[in-house]
């Protein structure tokens, strides 16, 4: 586990210096890489886990109305899985809807959801994604 950790650090070191207390990388002397990345004093995975989860994050962002029940379901999934997701609440507002369903192809239903940008559709395209193992790699920012 802490190789993983390791190499995952070593792979983003410039924004990690800010979250632990680090001494020089081990690396140094075979890659002169220079940076900074091992932790000095004890430190919880699972929060470094959570950091680096943020830290590589994809762009999510939801189009929702305030009591849409499947929005309602859809944000409960990316909650569940601690993403943080930009909400567009547009109750009523014509104007958004219209911008909205021009980024998601003609949909006008809600929610629908871009994760980088990309159209990934409403709530039952979600869950199918999830369903199917794809979810968690987009939310990460990683290439499909």
């Amino acid at each position: 586990m802490t190789t993983l950790v390791t190499t995952t650090l070593h792979s983003i070191r410039p924004t990690v210096r800010n979250l632990l207390p680090l001494e020089r990388c081990p690396f140094l002397s075979e890659r002169n890489c220079g940076c900074l990345l091992l932790p000095r004093t004890p430190f919880n995975l699972q929060s470094i886990a959570l950091s680096l989860s943020k830290l590589m994050s994809a762009n999510t962002e939801i189009y929702t109305w305030s009591y849409c029940p499947f929005c309602v379901r859809a944000k409960a999934l990316l909650s569940k899985k601690n993403v943080e997701y930009r909400e567009y609440i547009i109750d009523g507002d014509e104007s958004a809807r219209d911008a909205m369903a021009e980024r998601a192809n003609g949909r006008r239903s809600l929610p629908q959801i871009f994760i980088d940008g990309r159209h990934v559709g409403g709530c039952d395209d979600l869950y199918e994604l999830e369903a199917m193992g794809k979810l968690d790699p987009l939310l990460a920012g990683l290439p499909s």
